[in-house]
């Protein structure tokens, strides 16, 4: 069995192809509201993401991070 390794250049976790998202339900019918998730522990990136500058940069935890030293 063969294994390879991709990488990928991004800057925020939902350019990641193992993110994984939940829409927020919310109070007000007009809002949309998601909640993102990591693919690979399931561990919550961000919760009630509204708008696209609210998605922080890749957390230093992240289980796919390549050390670029």
């Amino acid at each position: 069995m063969a294994k390879i390794r991709i990488e990928y250049d991004i800057e925020k976790c939902w350019e990641c192809p193992l993110c994984k998202n939940k829409s927020t339900v919310t109070a007000d019918s007009f809002e949309v509201a998601t909640d993102y998730y990591c693919g690979v522990n399931n561990k919550k990136i961000i919760g009630y993401v509204e708008h696209d500058w609210e998605m922080p940069f890749v957390p230093n935890w992240c289980p796919l991070l390549v050390d670029t030293n």
